[in-house]
């Protein structure tokens, strides 16, 4: 536990750090460079004449405005107004929720010396860099659980501080929000403690869309315990003779623990869809779905304005399409009508450069599933049925390479269905963010490849060792290390880049060079990730 103590310390200060350069960043790149004209969704400030613009308004918008770019701006407009326009349907509700209940809490001494939306965007940055920094923790013990390594969880978790999505974990988006949710469940699931796993991947699903994909771990777990259970008890017949009254108890038991399992998938499916279902269909159609003069008037007028201009769906004044539907859900229906979102809609000649964005964590994420194939080939073809680890500690030297894991399996395939969908329906540049923020195995991937192989071997232990190896800080982190915080065995393969391998060369300028062109790229309204 001192072990892991020790460089968690070190992680939560690194992971700090890293939002503190992006910050500084941001600044010096936003007010070096004047801003790209983007004629997006960009809302006016009425200012109130009691409490105008003072010194601190300034300093706020001059060092954070730059985080307030690009979907930031819907963000923080729903955690002001909540939802007024149709458009704003496709962000979902927990982050701005978040926000704006830090503003009116935590932040509240500031509504006395700022305006309302500076406040917003001071608590929405607060909100990310802590949960960024709890995220980062979670990750390195959800990577030592699964692993079973704690050098390479160390290192993808530093790798994840510095990852080419970084600027959206600290702008006024949902991405840290929701990977926390999903590292979170899926730290509950591995340590089977179910029911908070479903909770946890149910905020998810009001973080993101892409959240729904998380049933897929749930699923998984089931019918893998499922199947599990139907092939012990047709061997256990098989190969057994047995009397009448032990072959009867045999199949009561059985088909107890299958109705037991049963149930708890049936509950645990209903309970993650329940805070979806009240969003999209209760509340939402609850909104928007009726004509209410009253809601109408109730907007500041400026909005109104604003959205009329735009050719906006402003909520009360008209009944939209997607109300009339069998199943009235909003978000397919503006993806699909606002942005042009649609199966192979996005292949055009003039999207080549937004195409050539996503292509290396294409490859990584491809690199990463070939990878797993090429070491768990049984694993794969039987769905996590059987196990290409065949050797069961025959002696205590014994090692194997810690990509041939039948438990990455569910997280190769989540990769895997995120990827073709990015490819086939999404923006292809929201691949990047959309994959980094949903799944941990890049980080644990690109940590794999960065790595000596001696580091990344574990020894292979039977179902009997329930008390782990004692583990010795110094073989993750040196002493040189140890005694300054701010070194860590990441800043020293950047700093020898020269004696790294081809591969760690590339993993390490891809993610240096995402980390500091998309943070100048997005503060001054240039089309990024």
């Amino acid at each position: 536990m001192a072990v892991a103590d020790g460089l968690e310390r070190k992680l939560l200060l690194f992971a700090v750090l890293s939002r503190c350069v992006l910050i500084v960043l941001q600044i010096i790149f936003n007010n070096l460079i004047p801003d790209h004209d983007a004629d997006v969704f960009n809302p006016p400030t009425k200012v109130d004449s009691s409490h105008p613009n003072g010194a601190l308004d300034y300093v706020v918008e001059t060092t954070l405005c730059g985080l307030n770019r690009w979907d930031a701006i819907y963000f923080i407009h729903i955690a002001e107004h909540g939802y007024i326009y149709q458009n704003s349907l496709a962000f979902f509700p927990l982050f701005p929720f978040l926000v704006k209940l830090i503003a009116n809490t935590f932040c509240y001494i500031l509504q006395f010396v700022l305006i309302y939306r500076n406040v917003i965007l001071v608590s929405a940055v607060i909100c990310n860099v802590t949960f960024f920094a709890l995220s980062v923790i979670l990750l390195f013990r959800l990577g030592r659980n699964v692993l079973d390594n704690c050098y390479t969880a160390y290192k993808a978790c530093l790798l994840f501080c510095i990852n080419p999505a970084s600027i959206f974990m600290v702008a006024s988006y949902s991405e840290t929000l929701y990977f926390f949710c999903v590292v979170y469940g899926l730290y509950y699931l591995e340590s089977s403690r179910k029911m908070l796993t479903v909770f946890m991947f149910a905020l998810s699903s009001l973080a993101r869309s892409n959240g729904l994909l998380n049933i897929g771990f749930i699923l998984y777990d089931s019918f893998t315990f499922l199947g599990m259970t139907l092939r012990s008890f047709f061997s256990g017949i098989s190969i057994t003779k047995m009397k009448t009254k032990m072959l009867a108890f045999r199949i009561f038991t059985f088909f107890n623990i299958m109705l037991a399992q049963l149930t708890y998938l049936f509950i645990s499916v209903v309970l993650f869809l329940v805070p979806f279902i009240l969003y999209q269909i209760y509340y939402v159609n609850e909104i928007f779905c009726k004509i209410d003069t009253s809601t109408l008037s109730a907007i500041p007028d400026y909005l109104v304005t604003y959205g009329l201009n735009r050719g906006y769906h402003i909520i009360g004044d008209s009944i939209p399409p997607w109300c009339n539907l069998t199943i009235p859900l909003s978000y397919s229906y503006i993806q699909s009508s606002h942005w042009g979102v649609g199966f192979m809609k996005y292949y055009e000649l003039k999207q080549i450069p937004n195409f050539l964005l996503a292509v290396p964590v294409t490859v990584l994420s491809v690199g990463c599933m070939w990878c797993y194939f090429k070491w768990n080939r049984r694993t794969c073809l039987t769905l996590g049925m059987e196990s290409d680890i065949t050797a069961i500690k025959k002696n205590d030297g014994e090692r194997r390479c810690l990509w041939n894991n039948p438990r990455l399996l569910p997280y190769v395939v989540h990769i895997l269905m995120l990827t073709l969908f990015g490819w086939m329906f999404i923006h292809i540049q929201v691949l990047t963010r959309m994959l980094f923020s949903s799944s941990p195995i890049l980080n644990w991937f690109a940590a794999y490849c960065t790595t000596d192989e001696t580091k990344t071997q574990v020894t292979i232990r039977n179902e009997y060792d329930v008390i782990r190896p004692r583990e010795d800080i110094c073989k993750v982190e040196n002493e040189e290390n140890l005694r300054h915080s701010l070194k860590n065995i990441l800043t020293d393969q950047i700093v020898n880049f020269s004696t790294q391998s081809f591969v760690s060369k590339l993993i390490l300028c891809y993610f240096l060079f995402y980390f500091t062109v998309g943070t100048f790229m997005f503060c001054n309204f240039l089309p990024w990730t």
